[in-house]
């Protein structure tokens, strides 16, 4: 496939924008931000190239994934790197082609040993889907330099920076979304969830986790849903207003107020909880 430099940008700039929202996605979501993933690497001729490249898809995994789900227990993708890209492509194709109505439980519950959702998830990105996107990344990098990118252009890649320079340098990056430390914004995140009261029933405090994981997706992107935003800031107000949850909400709303600032407009809920 023949592409100029604006089209690279382009590819690269929406790969970002799909694969963090999976990375991000919430247990309920998740099979069709995984649909949403497949759908766009496949209407992609660069990146099929590259995939078919590696071997294409693998029927193999269909045996492969319906021999987890009766056994238990995970698919252990090859070392190779190549031979990695088309397994992990062919094990989440196989999963997105099947009529599952939502992600069976049983593909991520052996990566982690929580009973959270959210943590099986995680862990599942991590050690499947981080592998592809990070091998997927690296092409398009490899591609880039290739083409003779600028000096220091950066992007975006799976929620970090990427910087591409015409001498094949080595550029150090901070990790960040359009401004965002999500180093930082992760930790922030984690402090709501440990600041959440110890009182709250099991169902508040799972949709209150849920809401503190929109927000943090909907941050992460870069372009968040300010309406989508604002609202779970609403719940979280009817489910704790406990002191500590809400030093750790006015902590994360300083952090981020500054890239996005109609964040300023939650704060004085919270830092009237602090006087």
């Amino acid at each position: 496939m023949e592409i100029n430099k604006t089209t690279l940008k382009t590819i690269m700039s929406k790969f970002n924008s799909v694969s963090n929202r999976l990375l991000q996605s919430s247990y309920g979501n998740y099979l069709d931000d995984l649909r949403r993933f497949c759908n766009y690497i496949e209407a992609n001729e660069l990146i099929m190239e590259y995939i078919d490249s590696c071997g294409g898809f693998n029927s193999e995994m269909e045996s492969l994934l319906d021999e987890c789900l009766h056994q238990g227990g995970k698919i252990q993708f090859s070392i190779d790197e190549d031979e990695e890209t088309l397994q992990i492509y062919s094990y989440i194709k196989t999963i997105c082609d099947r009529d599952y109505t939502s992600l069976p439980p049983g593909i991520i519950l052996p990566y982690s040993s929580s009973n959270k959702f959210a943590d099986m998830l995680q862990e599942f990105n991590h050690c499947v889907v981080l592998a592809l996107i990070n091998h997927i990344s690296d092409y398009l990098k490899k591609v880039g330099i290739e083409m003779g990118m600028d000096d220091n252009v950066t992007y975006n890649i799976n929620g970090q920076q990427v910087n591409i320079a015409n001498d094949n340098a080595s550029i150090t990056a901070i990790q960040n979304n359009n401004g965002i430390d999500v180093n930082e914004l992760h930790k922030l995140v984690e402090a709501m969830k440990a600041g959440l009261s110890p009182h709250l029933s099991s169902e508040d405090k799972a949709d209150a986790e849920e809401s503190i994981d929109i927000i943090k997706a909907e941050l992460s992107s870069g372009s968040p849903d300010e309406q989508k935003v604002k609202s779970q800031f609403k719940l979280l107000k009817r489910l704790d207003v406990g002191v500590k949850f809400a030093s750790a909400c006015c902590s994360l709303l300083t952090f981020a107020d500054r890239v996005f600032p109609f964040l300023a407009e939650v704060a004085p809920f919270y830092q009237n909880l602090l006087k």
